[in-house]
C-alpha cells in the first residue's frame, strides 16, 4: 500500500475543471473513468468518488462541515485585502458564484496571490480538514481552519474545496448518475449492476471500491440504513 502513487486534491480539482470544460456526457464520463482507473489506493478512490458524488462526507455519515457563505466570503476578502461590501459582493454578483469569485480574486489580486502555495495536499489531508470544520462551531475557529488550509491550496483547489464542502452540485454538468456510469466504465461493469450496488450500500465511495475489486456481489443491505428507490 505504501508504494502506491498517492493522488492529490489538486488532481481531483483539475479533473473536475476538465469535466466542466468538456461538452457531452459521454466525454465527461470518459474523463472521470480514466481518473478513477488511475487511482491505485482504495482509500483515495473512495474519497475521490465521495468528493465528486456526495460531498465532504459520505451520505451515510450524517456529518456536515457547516460553514456559512458569509464566513468563508469575508475570510476571502480579508486574505485578498479588499472591501467585502464594495469589492467582493459585486464580484460575486457578476460571476453568480461565491466560489468562482474567490478563485478569480485569489488568482488575480497580488496581495492574495503571494499568500497561497499549492502543496499537493492528499485527499485524506483534505478530508481531515473537513473533519476539523465539522468539529468546531464558532466562526473564528472555522475561519482559522480555512485560512490555514487555503494557504496550502491553489485558487482552483479552493473553489472545488468550497463546492465539495457545501454538499451541493459541483456545477460541472456531472451529477450522481454520471459518477455511477464513470465507475462502470472505469472497472468494466454493467451500469445497472453498479447502480444497484450504489442503491443498497448508500455510498458512492464504497461502490467504487467494490467495483475496482470486482466484488460488487459482496454488497449487502444493512438494517436501518436508508436506501434509494
Amino acid at each position: 500500500m505504501g508504494n502506491k502513487k498517492q493522488h492529490t486534491f489538486r488532481d481531483l480539482a483539475q479533473t473536475a475543471q476538465l469535466i466542466n470544460e468538456t461538452r457531452g456526457s459521454n466525454a465527461k464520463i470518459k474523463i472521470c473513468a480514466e481518473f478513477f482507473r488511475a487511482i491505485e489506493s482504495e482509500e483515495d478512490l473512495e474519497l475521490a468518488a465521495q468528493f465528486l458524488g456526495e460531498g465532504a462526507f459520505s451520505d451515510l455519515s450524517g456529518k456536515r462541515a457547516s460553514v456559512g457563505s458569509r464566513t468563508y466570503s469575508t475570510l476571502a476578502a480579508d486574505i485578498c485585502e479588499i472591501d467585502y461590501e464594495k469589492v467582493f459582493k459585486p464580484s460575486k454578483t457578476a460571476l453568480g458564484s461565491s466560489s468562482e469569485a474567490i478563485e478569480k480574486l485569489m488568482h488575480n489580486i497580488p496581495a492574495a496571490n503571494k499568500k497561497w502555495n499549492s502543496e499537493g495536499l492528499s485527499l485524506d489531508e483534505v478530508f481531515r480538514i473537513f473533519e476539523k470544520l465539522h468539529q468546531v462551531s464558532s466562526r473564528v475557529d472555522k475561519q482559522e481552519i480555512l485560512r490555514e488550509a487555503w494557504f496550502m491550496m491553489s485558487p482552483l483547489e479552493i473553489k472545488y474545496f468550497l463546492r465539495i464542502m457545501g454538499r451541493g452540485s459541483l456545477r460541472i454538468g456531472f451529477e450522481s448518475k454520471s459518477i455511477v456510469s464513470s465507475i462502470s466504465k472505469a472497472f468494466g461493469h454493467k451500469v445497472q449492476e453498479v447502480r444497484y450496488v450504489h442503491m443498497i450500500t448508500g455510498s458512492i465511495g464504497r461502490t467504487a471500491v467494490l467495483a475496482k475489486n470486482d466484488a460488487l456481489e459482496e454488497a449487502r443491505f444493512t438494517l436501518f440504513q436508508p436506501i434509494a428507490f
